[in-house]
């Protein structure tokens, strides 16, 4: 199933079909990732897309976050954030064969919020991805949030005391 947020211009969310390779890729560019055109209705749509517009989801319910235990590979390419004051990092692909697929609670487009029990909400890029590089445990826990990031760290997002 394919869900379309409005982010920006327009975000793609998917759990689908649509995967990259290896284990956790850092896409240094929008060009690096790929994304389903979205339409104006529903019915221009697929019959396995939704179109959401406007959608809004709440950062304080929990039933919008996901914890998942992955072991390596994983099969997830993380992207930056495009609002670079936000920063952290969101799922684009995931990597059919690997553990994140075979999992099925992660979803492209999900925001990364932690790593094992380290909050990585707002932390650069890089270290973000040298946190899940550098751990030497066998089985990685990440906690992700289902939905888009001006959700999650706009005005009205999570505030650090209730993400801890």
């Amino acid at each position: 199933m394919a869900t379309i947020f409005d982010f920006l211009d327009t975000f793609t969310l998917f759990c689908g079909d649509d995967v990259c390779t290896g284990d956790v890729k850092a896409a240094t560019s929008p060009a690096e990732m790929t994304t389903a055109p979205a339409t104006n209705t529903v019915e221009d749509n697929n019959d396995d897309e939704l179109l959401v517009e406007s959608l809004v989801v709440d950062p304080m319910d929990e039933t919008n976050y996901i914890i998942s235990h992955l072991s390596r590979p994983m099969g997830i390419l993380f992207e930056e954030n495009y609002e670079q004051k936000y920063g952290g990092a969101f799922v684009t692909e995931i990597n059919e064969g690997r553990s994140a697929a075979a999992n099925g609670s992660i979803c492209r487009g999900d925001q990364l919020i932690a790593i094992g029990d380290k909050r990585v909400t707002g932390m650069d890029f890089d270290d973000v991805i040298k946190l899940i590089h550098d751990s030497s445990e066998k089985e990685i826990k990440l906690t992700l949030f289902r939905g888009p990031a001006e959700c999650l760290y706009g005005p009205n997002g999570a505030s650090i005391e209730w993400l801890n």
